[in-house]
């Protein structure tokens, strides 16, 4: 994995030689110089005119033209920009842009590239789920599954405004868990959300690595609008830096009203007992967390 800053620093680089090829090809292009110098012409002569009060309005339909001449010819070259928010720039309203934030999660968290994900609400197939299997509510395991998928696209669609900003998805393995987690970072990264996936092997390894010394940045973890956290439990539990990281994360995401879902196939019982009380508390804060409870049968060996 990369530094957060050797992120940048390529971002940068990058940009710049986009910058520097663009301008080499607006150059090269047939007629440009003619355009730029005759638009030159035509604004000193409208400035002089404006200074001795006088009046030429064919100057301003000429300049007219040539903006339309040179944006067509602009339209034709073949570098172009990969974020039209914030122009390969990396930088939005004094913040890093959606672009650049994606690329550090990738390459300096090792997150999921949300872009590429092939799960999506659309695609979700309850006809893999029993009918049969009767869940601790009443439903079928189908229905239950069919509820959830329905309360996690309201979620999805109504992001930031949601009833609560976080999810706590517990159950077995081959239930949908993650299935909707990652249906769910889509949908909302589709509508422009800074959105990160990770697994918790590669969260808690983070933290090993920023709690042996290396330069990690932590503070994207922090305020990303939000973090999708899946198969927590499965990450070694290491002294000083599992619970202790843990701990701090889920109370600065607290603290900064960020969203937060997690996913795990641990019982509410096994998650007190391996990250403690204060871990569970944050984790189970009704206030402002609901539990989907995934029950049935393994989906994969049906």
């Amino acid at each position: 994995m990369s530094n957060p800053a050797d992120v940048v620093a390529r971002y940068k680089m990058e940009h710049l030689g986009r910058i520097y090829r663009r301008e080499q090809e607006i150059e090269n292009l047939p007629g440009m110089p003619e355009i730029k110098n005759r638009k030159k012409e035509l604004l000193k002569q409208s400035l002089y005119n404006a200074i001795h009060g006088l009046e030429d309005t064919s100057l301003e339909k000429q300049i007219v033209q040539l903006e339309e001449k040179e944006a067509a010819l602009l339209n034709s070259i073949h570098t172009k920009v990969d974020c039209e928010q914030c122009g390969d720039t990396g930088v939005l309203n004094g913040d890093y842009c959606k672009c650049l934030r994606d690329r550090i999660y990738q390459e300096a968290y090792n997150a999921v590239d949300i872009k590429s994900l092939t799960e999506c609400f659309e695609n979700s197939s309850p006809a893999l789920f029993n009918t049969a299997y009767v869940c601790s509510n009443g439903t079928t395991q189908r229905a239950k599954y069919i509820a959830l998928v329905k309360y996690s696209t309201q979620y999805a669609d109504s992001f930031p405004d949601t009833p609560k900003p976080n999810l706590f998805f517990t159950g077995n393995t081959g239930l949908g868990k993650t299935f909707v987690l990652r249906s769910i970072a889509k949908r909302v990264y589709q509508k422009g959300n800074d959105v990160l996936l990770i697994g918790a092997s590669d969260l808690f390894g983070l933290f090993l690595s920023h709690r042996l010394g290396e330069d990690i940045h932590l503070e994207l973890l922090w305020d990303c609008s939000l973090l999708l956290i899946d198969d927590l439990g499965v990450e070694p539990i290491t002294q000083n830096v599992t619970v202790e990281y843990f701990l701090d994360l889920l109370n600065r995401r607290i603290d900064n009203k960020k969203h937060t879902i997690i996913a795990t196939n641990l019982s509410a019982d096994k998650i007190a007992a391996r990250y403690g009380e204060r871990v569970y508390s944050r984790i189970r804060f009704k206030e402002i967390c609901d539990q989907l409870v995934f029950e049935g049968q393994d989906v994969r060996i049906l």
